[in-house]
């Protein structure tokens, strides 16, 4: 009967981790921020400096929850957008200073150093790359004249 060898097969794989899951990438982390504060730089385009606390992490050992995390995340208008190499290779969007201000969830895929990637380092996988508001937020509009 060939169930038996297939059961030994999916046994064999549950008993090592490298057997049933591909291996992560060095330097694949995902987490969630709780954003605390945003500095925005003076000029625009530019990098916003979001800080926080690693609320989650979906994938990646390198980052755990309660973590104090500072990331330089790529912000402003999309007006004359230029890319911010070697932040933005490939020409990640650009976020809302205000929108990143007025934010309180944040997510992140980053390198074992901290940095955003924007693109995968082996294969194509569907996650988030860079950095994206979680959530959705209220911003006070000016009155057209």
């Amino acid at each position: 009967m060939r169930v038996l060898p297939a059961l030994a097969l999916a046994l064999a794989a549950l008993a090592s981790p490298a057997l049933a899951l591909p291996a992560l990438a060095s330097g694949d982390n995902v987490v969630m921020i709780a954003v605390a504060h945003v500095a925005v730089p003076h000029k625009l385009p530019g990098l916003c400096l979001v800080s926080g606390l690693v609320d989650h992490v979906w994938e990646g050992h390198t980052f755990h929850e309660g973590q104090l995390l500072s990331l330089n995340v790529p912000c402003g208008t999309h007006d004359g957008v230029m890319p911010l190499l070697p932040a933005t290779p490939g020409g990640a969007r650009l976020t809302d200073p205000a929108v990143l201000r007025a934010s309180k969830l944040g997510a992140a895929h980053l390198d074992d150093a901290g940095n955003l990637m924007w693109q995968p380092a082996s294969g194509s996988r569907d996650v988030i790359w860079g950095y994206r508001v979680l959530q959705g937020v209220g911003l006070r509009l000016g009155h057209a004249a």
